[in-house]
Order: C-alpha cells, then sequence, then structure tokens
C-alpha cells in the first residue's frame, strides 16, 4: 500500500481529490437525498445549509492550496 506522501508526489491532484472526500463525507447531510430535504424542519434546513457551506469552504481552501502550490 501507498503511502500519502508518495500518492502526492506521484499525483498531486489525486491526493487532493482524496484529502476533499474525506472532508465531505464527515457531513451527515452530504448523502440525503432531495425527498429527504424536504421534510426537514427551518431549524435543520439552516443547519445543512451552513453544513454545506462550510464543506464548500474546505474544497475551496484544499484546491487553493494545490493550486499555488503547483
Amino acid at each position: 500500500m501507498k503511502s500519502k506522501s508518495k500518492t502526492k508526489k506521484e499525483n498531486p491532484h489525486k491526493f487532493t481529490f482524496e484529502q476533499i472526500e474525506d472532508e465531505a463525507i464527515g457531513c451527515r447531510y452530504c448523502d440525503m437525498f432531495d425527498w429527504q430535504r424536504k421534510d426537514l424542519s427551518k431549524e435543520e434546513l439552516f443547519e445543512y445549509a451552513e453544513e454545506m457551506r462550510k464543506n464548500l469552504d474546505k474544497i475551496f481552501h484544499l484546491a487553493m492550496s494545490v493550486r499555488l502550490n503547483i
């Protein structure tokens, strides 16, 4: 099995995609379907929107760090 540092040297984009996947999986709303979100309360919808915003921020920062390092 390859180490993460070796993977990063071989293909930095693959490493970044793995990082993004790891960050996004932590959100409990990430695997929700549209029909499931329809039943959320206003508070839950606000929490959903905040979680999605945080995940997008994480993805943006990871992408920018990779872009600046290449």
